[in-house]
């Protein structure tokens, strides 16, 4: 998928593509002179480019789950404390504003799940300006990262990127079987 998307986006051939990994795992393209990060849900592909560090998430957020429960053993006691507050379908977006940010937060860092998800705080509250509310394990400025989340009636995305970037361009495509067996992705409109 990752190889397909940024094929597409670079307009070369996806076989022309060569990849190397940071010491935590987080792919690379050699030879680019851009950051670029994936998320998949589903059959909606999504991939952010750069010129510095940032990471995505997307997730369906009709996904069925016991989401107090996941909340509560997985994020901190701020967040678990927001999203508990909530109801119906402001519940399942703070869940999945919190779960999406947090993510991108660790893929924007390069950490991937190296990185405990309770040594840090996003702002989960639907609504509510995304963004980091503290980081444990970091003394470095809170606003050396922008969040930015989008979201449809079926998805939530939440693109992290560090605010030094000039820019960040968010591509969202479908993925369905058709367009993969094509190697052409579909624009999402």
């Amino acid at each position: 998928m990752r190889r397909l998307l940024l094929a597409h986006i670079a307009d070369i051939n996806p076989t022309d593509l060569i990849f190397n990994e940071s010491d935590h795992g987080k792919p690379r393209l050699l030879g680019a002179d851009f950051e670029f990060n994936t998320s998949h849900t589903q059959d909606v592909g999504v991939i952010v480019t750069g010129d510095a560090p940032l990471g995505v998430d997307i997730e369906a957020v009709d996904r069925p789950m016991d989401y107090l429960q996941f909340a509560k053993r997985s994020f901190t006691e701020e967040e678990f404390l927001d999203i508990s507050k909530e109801r119906d379908d402001d519940l399942r977006l703070a869940f999945f504003n919190c779960w999406t940010g947090k993510e991108s937060y660790i893929k924007a860092l390069g950490l991937g799940l190296h990185k405990d998800l309770r040594s840090f705080s996003v702002q989960c509250t639907p609504g509510a300006v995304p963004g980091l509310r503290w980081d444990g394990e970091s003394d470095g400025d809170l606003n050396l990262w922008r969040f930015e989340r989008v979201s449809t009636d079926k998805y939530i995305a939440t693109i992290v990127a560090q605010s030094s970037a000039d820019k960040a361009d968010v591509h969202i495509q479908t993925l369905s079987t058709e367009s993969l067996r094509a190697g052409v992705p579909v624009l999402v409109e």
